[in-house]
Formats: structure tokens, C-alpha cells, sequence
């Protein structure tokens, strides 16, 4: 599903949560995935990306901090790996 296509009465609950991970069943995968989302945010932070956004204003910068946001969350979805290993590290009970 394109995340800027409009939705429409018939769309399937299941594609609207891209991730494959069910926090109501799971909090250590909720866990494990918001903290890979945060790892992701930091990075692209890291790489300036918000200034491609442009900016400059406090306006501006609200939107592209929420833009990076929705990246970093819409990148852990479609690239569940960090989040799994993660996950998977929690269970075993490894400090990270």
C-alpha cells in the first residue's frame, strides 16, 4: 500500500498497519520496534536529512522533525531486521 494513496471504506484493517509487529499481543516487540524506529530517527538526523526539507522557521522544523519521524517509523516497518534482532535480544535477556 503507497502510505500517501487516500483510503477508501474498503481497505483491509491489516494493510493499514504495515509492521509485522502486533504490540496489543507483545509489548516486548512493541518495545523492540520503538526502539529501532528511535535508533532510525537518530540516524537520519545524523545524516542532515531534515535539511533537505528546507526550513529555518519554528514551523518548518516541527514538520520535518514529524516528517522523520514517519520515515524512521515507515523504514523499521518495511525493514523489520534491527527491530527482530532486537526483539530477540530482549527475550534472551542481553543488555543492549
Amino acid at each position: 500500500m503507497d502510505p500517501l494513496s487516500p483510503l477508501s471504506a474498503d481497505t483491509p484493517l491489516r494493510s493499514l498497519t504495515s509492521s509485522p509487529i502486533n504490540p496489543v499481543t507483545d509489548p516486548l516487540r512493541q518495545s523492540a520496534e520503538e526502539l529501532a524506529s528511535s535508533f532510525m530517527l537518530e540516524m537520519l538526523k545524523g545524516a542532515k536529512l531534515a535539511e533537505a526539507f528546507g526550513g529555518g522557521n519554528s514551523a518548518a522544523e516541527a514538520f520535518n522533525s514529524q516528517a522523520l519521524g514517519a520515515i524512521a517509523d515507515q523504514m523499521t516497518a518495511q525493514s523489520p531486521a534491527l527491530a527482530e534482532m532486537i526483539y530477540q535480544s530482549l527475550q534472551r535477556g542481553e543488555r543492549l
